[in-house]
């Protein structure tokens, strides 16, 4: 509906024009009613109406006078004037500062019907006109932008002024693609000039600050509704001159790679806190996997989670993307899940179960999301394993040898599963066994593989099954423990 602002010192033919005609069946509503020129010049400019109608004769400021004083403001504004005599040279000077019409009094409906419709088409061209030179402005913005963001000098015959994009600063917000409405809605929202934009798998604003500047606390304000959904929206760094606007650019595309680090819903300008660590020694998977695996093996749930957060604080000091991320962790889980079955610490629906917590993970929404999935995996696999987790740590040691002896089992390792310091465990080890760690595993291996040996195994598949994958060196501890070779105990018998 347009806006209509009535002036007239009568209150009778205010109220009388008010209620003339149905306004709102021709396009208008009344939004204000004035008694005198200064009392309409006042309302003019906080209703600020698409049509005045006012009176020629009023107090303190006639109707041509204000008909002056808006057109030093707005020349385009329809205005009606109305006489309560036929005067020629009333009207001369009213159509010389760009009236619309004159009405004579006693107002007819049918007169004022009609100049209502033609300033209502003139309105609407007026609209369209506008919203073709918008559109027209918003091509020519994204199209500078799109080269500038590829690299591309600014042409020396490009007006920023013109184009609205004039500035003391620049920035860049970016999100992912699939946004692009919620954008434009946003961009209308923020009390800057705001350029929507497409780039490759992204969408994103470029924001012109004027002289305050808009904040990050006042963008993630504005934006709440359009992150919520979207999760992130990364923040490029301030430059002074458009031309310069790729750099904020590339900063913003780094940060929104690495957006699945931080808090869902949030404009990030900087690294998450969580990826600021880059010296912490990077593993491989197969060491944490380790770990995980030696303490549910056990039934050592804390020593578990704790080496899950040791890998997640690798991952993050690696910069890992999101779906590489989501792949190693879901990797683990289930190579994790899989030795626990095979060492028959837990039950065989797990292989089935596991895709669960891996669906699970790959469904996470940011980096704490897929840290509490792995940690409840942790939980749930402690309280399924068929591990007592109040055994002492020696009858551990000592279990965990004679049920993975075939395995690369290391003291160092397994102390650190069990939060023990090597040296300590090793010496009580030994003053409950008689035997040092290496010593014990030697003797369980030698065991099992004398049963092999008398089997009918040949001696280099007793090796491998028994932990020694170097047959030179099974021949010498062998004979070690056993005073002959393994031919010579195979030949035996």
């Amino acid at each position: 509906m347009y806006k209509v602002l009535i002036a007239d010192d009568e209150w009778m033919i205010r109220e009388g024009v008010k209620n003339l005609i149905p306004w709102k069946h021709y396009g208008f509503e009344v939004a204000s009613l004035a008694c005198n020129g200064k009392d309409a010049l006042e309302k003019y400019k906080h209703h600020k109406p698409d049509l005045v109608i006012a009176d020629i004769r009023m107090p303190q400021m006639d109707g041509l006078s204000l008909l002056k004083q808006i057109r030093t403001e707005n020349e385009a504004v329809p205005f009606l004037l109305l006489s309560g005599h036929a005067d020629f040279h009333y009207a001369q000077e009213a159509i010389g500062h760009g009236v619309d019409g004159y009405l004579l009094k006693p107002l007819e409906e049918d007169e004022l019907i009609e100049h209502l419709q033609i300033v209502f088409h003139k309105l609407e061209q007026r609209k369209q006109a506008h919203v073709l030179r918008q559109q027209s402005v918003r091509i020519e913005q994204e199209r500078l932008l799109l080269n500038l963001l590829e690299g591309k000098a600014l042409p020396p015959s490009v007006d920023i002024s013109r184009l609205g994009l004039a500035a003391s600063r620049y920035q860049i917000f970016l999100v992912h693609a699939g946004k692009r409405d919620a954008l434009e809605h946003l961009a209308e929202q923020i009390p800057h000039t705001a350029v929507p934009f497409a780039k490759g798998g992204d969408a994103g604003l470029l924001i012109c600050h004027l002289q305050e500047g808009l904040t990050k606390s006042e963008l993630q304000q504005w934006a709440s509704h359009l992150l919520a959904p979207m999760r992130h929206g990364a923040l490029g760094k301030c430059v002074h001159k458009i031309s310069a606007i790729q750099a904020s650019y590339t900063a913003a595309k780094k940060l929104l790679s690495l957006a699945f680090y931080a808090d869902k819903g949030s404009v990030i300008s900087e690294l998450p806190t969580v990826l600021q660590d880059e010296q912490l020694a990077k593993k491989p998977l197969s060491f944490y996997e380790e770990r995980i695996y030696l303490a549910l093996h056990i039934g050592e749930k804390e020593p578990a989670k704790q080496a899950v957060s040791d890998f997640l604080a690798d991952v993050a000091a690696r910069r890992m993307k999101e779906a590489s991320l989501k792949a190693k962790a879901s990797e683990l889980a289930l190579n994790v899940i899989q030795r626990l079955i095979a060492s028959h610490v837990l039950a065989k629906d797990w292989a089935q179960k596991g895709y669960r917590f891996t669906a699970q993970l790959q469904e996470a929404e940011d980096f704490l999301q897929l840290r509490y999935v792995l940690l409840c995996l942790c939980d749930e696999l402690a309280a399924n394993t068929n591990v007592r987790s109040n055994d002492a740590a020696v009858k551990k040691m000592i279990d965990m040898i004679d049920s993975r002896y075939d395995e690369n089992l290391r003291l160092e390792t397994i102390s650190a599963v069990l939060n023990y310091n090597s040296a300590y465990l090793g010496k009580r080890f030994k003053q409950e066994t008689g035997d040092y760690f290496n010593t014990y595993l030697d003797k369980v291996r030698i065991h099992k593989s004398k049963q092999l040996l008398r089997a009918g195994c040949k001696v280099y598949e007793a090796a491998e099954k028994v932990g020694y994958p170097n047959v030179d060196y099974f021949h010498r501890k062998f004979k070690k423990y056993t005073g002959m070779s393994p031919s010579a105990f195979r030949k035996k018998g």
